[in-house]
């Protein structure tokens, strides 16, 4: 069976996150500008804005903004192609987002982004540890298109073992929740469609697969 695409990196990066703080010092300057970078397909230049946004919030002891900033940067060296690294920075991401009381929502995304990478890496124990982590945040969150994706990458961990069943249960509960996040829309879409592959219903696969093309484009477009 070919990869499944969990989704886009850069959706994953852009779309998923909260609104930008206000730019009121270095290092949300910086991020700003490695965001900018990530969407416009430049991961390493982002990564080193990153770099540049974690070294300023170690200045200040800012455990939170480094959370933040080890977060995106392991989002860029994802779409980089640099999995370990990746691994390695939203894992210390996410231990510093416990340690710094970070709202459940960014621990959902941090620990989502943390299973997408370990996807990566074939180590789909470890992606349905941190996957089941993010669902613990994104369920005390609330956040309905967050919980969607959070199921929709559990889905893509099911598939990768060939539990079809479990896939099928979670994408027909993430369907509803996702209202009208165009990311979330294309996580489960492209997922249904590597699910009907598998079953041999190539027609209705093809159909989501159109369906994830298009809901990606929208949320890229809405991103940048």
């Amino acid at each position: 069976m070919r990869p499944l695409v969990l989704a886009s990196v850069v959706l994953l990066a852009a779309c998923g996150s909260p609104p930008r703080p206000p730019q009121e010092t270095q290092a949300d300057r910086l991020n700003a500008a490695g965001s900018d970078a990530l969407i416009a397909g430049r991961p390493r230049a982002a990564a080193a804005r990153f770099t540049a946004a974690a070294e300023a919030s170690r200045s200040v002891d800012d455990r939170a903004g480094l959370s933040r900033d080890l977060h995106n940067r392991g989002m860029a060296l994802l779409a980089a192609g640099e999995a370990e690294a990746a691994v390695a920075d939203l894992s210390e991401s996410a231990r510093l987002a416990d340690a710094a009381g970070v709202e459940a929502h960014d621990r959902a995304r941090t620990n989502l982004a943390l299973s997408t990478a370990l996807v990566h890496l074939g180590r789909l124990d470890a992606a349905a540890e941190a996957v089941a982590v993010a669902m613990l945040a994104a369920d005390a969150d609330g956040d309905s298109s967050l919980r969607a994706r959070v199921r929709a990458t559990r889905a893509a961990i099911a598939l990768r073992r060939g539990d079809l069943d479990s896939a099928q249960t979670d994408l027909d509960a993430a369907q509803p929740m996702c209202g009208p996040d165009d990311g979330a829309l294309g996580a489960v879409a492209v997922n249904r469609g590597h699910l009907r592959t598998v079953r041999g219903e190539t027609v209705l696969a093809l159909a989501d697969f159109e369906l994830a093309a298009g809901a990606f484009r929208r949320a890229s477009d809405q991103a940048g």
